[in-house]
């Protein structure tokens, strides 16, 4: 896909305004207000790669290994699922900064 189509994809896969676009990706609200008007034909590869992180996916430029420049008119692109182990991770650390107040609160209350 080429960026004004991924662009397209992404814009509908999520309903959200242009202001709550500019909130999840830190990219102006003018920005997307923008390359709705001209439906991405001047979208920028860092602002697809926001937008596909905003959506739980990660942007993938398929032809790069030939040189072809990400913001080229003959980029292309797809979309990757990524791998909720991050996910699970910040959850285990969670619990690991829970476990670790207890042993503190614990030891506290032995060495008083």
């Amino acid at each position: 896909m080429n960026r004004s189509e991924m662009f397209m994809l992404l814009i509908g896969k999520k309903p959200w305004t242009d202001y709550e676009w500019a909130k999840q990706t830190k990219i102006t609200r003018a920005t997307f207000g923008n390359n709705r008007k001209n439906e991405g034909k001047n979208i920028k590869a860092n602002t697809l790669e926001a937008m596909a992180k905003a959506c739980g996916l990660e942007l993938n430029q398929d032809n790069s290994d030939i040189g072809i420049r990400p913001n080229s008119k003959e980029a292309t692109f797809s979309l990757l699922v990524v791998n909720d182990s991050v996910q699970a991770l910040k959850g285990q650390i969670e619990e690991l900064k829970k476990v670790n107040e207890t042993l503190r609160e614990t030891l506290r209350g032995l060495i008083s």
